[in-house]
């Protein structure tokens, strides 16, 4: 069975680190990127699903979510960021991503959204990416 991959960006290594130990030890398979031009590239192996930090160093979180729509328009993208602001999650939705996590997060409330996301894209298969 081919597991789901999660890719997480986030410019804070712990940040990265926590959520995917967490998602490796829940059975997905992560990828990291502490950048949006890193993010993008590794976009295109065979992610699944994206965690994507608002605040990147070299590009915002919103023109990386761009760029992952126009390769994937059906991508499955969630925000996570520090800004409750309406206006930046109403950005964001317009955009394509879908649900928001609001740092501080606690880690079982990233884990739900990931869980509840695969299942979205897998409904067949409880949210596991299965081979033929």
């Amino acid at each position: 069975m081919l597991r789901t991959t999660v890719l997480v960006v986030d410019d804070e290594a712990l940040i990265r680190w926590s959520i995917g130990e967490r998602l490796r030890a829940e059975g997905y398979d992560v990828l990291e990127a502490s950048d949006g031009h890193t993010a993008v590239d590794l976009f295109g192996r065979g992610v699944h699903i994206v965690l994507l930090d608002s605040k990147l160093p070299d590009v915002d979180g919103s023109t990386v979510l761009r760029h992952i729509i126009e390769r994937d328009p059906n991508a499955r993208v969630i925000l996570m960021t520090a800004d409750a602001g309406l206006e930046s999650t109403a950005e964001a939705l317009r955009h394509g991503a879908f649900p928001r996590a609001s740092k501080p997060f606690l880690m079982d409330e990233i884990v739900s959204l990931v869980k509840r996301t695969a299942s979205e894209v897998f409904p067949q298969t409880g949210g596991k990416l299965r081979t033929a």
